[in-house]
């Protein structure tokens, strides 16, 4: 049955190739033109490059990471980040270089603290002078 099945579709398709007119090949300058011509092809915009120098440092991409490498210190290491500054807290004013957060304007010069002294110094001798009479 299969076997007349397929014979029978083939002896159709056969009779209905055989109806169409045979096309003559098309010599002419406009197809010649239209098959040998070179199309533009439009390809992906290129990824940038692999390895990108910037000053003080090299970054590239390898190993599903992006690296990058600064051969040059350009900035002062943050307070705490040392390995040296485990199991200590951060000085706040280790980077500004200065003792507390106060400018140094604010705190009283050395010479006004014993001029300071001496003046509690006086007093307290002439309340020990007064209560001894």
């Amino acid at each position: 049955m299969r076997i007349i099945a397929g014979t029978v579709f083939f002896a159709l398709a056969i009779g209905a190739a055989a109806d169409e007119p045979a096309q003559s090949p098309d010599f002419s300058r406009d197809a010649l033109m239209r098959t040998f011509s070179s199309h533009a092809i439009d390809l992906p915009q290129r990824p940038g490059p692999n390895v990108k120098f910037h000053i003080g440092g090299v970054e590239f991409h390898a190993l599903g990471m992006d690296w990058r490498l600064m051969y040059l210190p350009l900035a002062v290491p943050l307070s705490g980040s040392r390995l040296t500054a485990n199991k200590s807290l951060p000085d706040p004013f280790e980077l500004t270089a200065s003792f507390a957060a106060s400018p140094l304007q604010t705190l009283p010069s050395r010479r006004d603290v014993n001029a300071e002294r001496r003046r509690i110094r006086r007093m307290a001798r002439s309340r020990l002078d007064v209560r001894s009479d």
